[in-house]
């Protein structure tokens, strides 16, 4: 085994602290690690490795009871976020399939961001158009953003690394209605979207509680008008109608006189005198 055991039971347990590391732990049985709080924070405990079987990870408090149970980050990690409390005593218990796989052991302090407490949407952090806010997810975070009449074409973006954990987006109105989410497995969420309406909206940022730090930023876009596809006519419309006498050079009359084609249509004052030439003829 490795040069921490005998730690196979919680009286046996290895002290640590936090900052405390290493990746030389050989998993032959159940591994105890003893932490003695000197502060009250947030504990992030990360266990990885190229593991043929993911490991379990515990924290007990000094009366034998189990306080959390570690989540599955990736596919080599597990996380544990805990709140520990100073002078108290935490134990931390690492199973597995006992297969002598060689894992990392790692212990260290998070705090949130100083948007908290934002937890809610009646407590929601309110954030500007394109700016970017550095964030911790430790819980729900919220936070309000005023969309001006005429830019309700809106973009909200979130980017992190999911193998540090997930994080999930939703946007709500001022009711509390759920308007648009995103949920993928992937790095980064983003929401794009043309709302209704103008003013105040939500955007509730949730996930796998890590301690993860993430960026936000939302955009709203001048909505284009819709090309006007009115076709009623105006005065400047000389599209032929149905009752059109114009002749056309396949008139076949001109007068009453076959094979001519032209014809004119003159207005005269009384008493006008008119000359019409007609096939090298003149009449009056």
């Amino acid at each position: 085994d490795d040069i921490y055991d005998n730690n196979d039971n919680q009286t046996d347990a290895y002290g640590v602290f936090i900052g405390w590391g290493t990746g030389d732990i050989l998993q032959y049985d159940e591994d105890w690690y003893h932490l003695a709080a000197n502060s009250t924070t947030m504990l992030q405990i990360c266990v990885s490795g190229e593991l043929d079987v993911l490991l379990g990870m515990e924290i007990w408090d000094d009366e034998g009871y189990i306080k959390n149970l570690s989540k599955p980050l990736g596919e080599y990690r597990v996380y544990l976020l805990h709140q520990i409390t100073n002078g108290e005593d935490y134990y931390i218990r690492i199973r597995g399939a006992i297969l002598g796989d060689q894992y990392g052991l790692y212990f260290a302090n998070v705090t949130d961001d100083i948007y908290e407490e934002n937890n809610d949407r009646m407590s929601a952090h309110v954030i500007a158009e394109d700016t970017i806010y550095n964030c911790v997810q430790m819980d729900e975070d919220w936070f309000e953003i005023e969309i001006q009449s005429g830019f309700e074409n809106i973009t909200i973006e979130v980017h992190f690394s999911d193998i540090e954990g997930n994080i999930d987006i939703e946007l709500y109105n001022s009711a509390g209605d759920l308007i648009e989410g995103s949920d993928s497995d992937n790095n980064d969420e983003s929401i794009k979207i043309v709302l209704g309406n103008s003013g105040m909206y939500y955007i509730r940022v949730a996930g796998d509680n890590f301690g993860q730090n993430y960026d936000i930023i939302w955009m709203g876009e001048e909505i284009t008008p819709e090309p006007d596809d009115d076709t009623t006519p105006t005065d400047d419309d000389t599209t032929p109608t149905d009752d059109d006498t114009t002749p056309t050079d396949d008139d076949p009359t001109f007068g009453g006189i076959p094979g001519y084609s032209t014809c004119f249509t003159v207005f005269l004052a009384l008493g006008t005198l008119v000359i019409l030439k007609i096939k090298n003829r003149t009449t009056k």
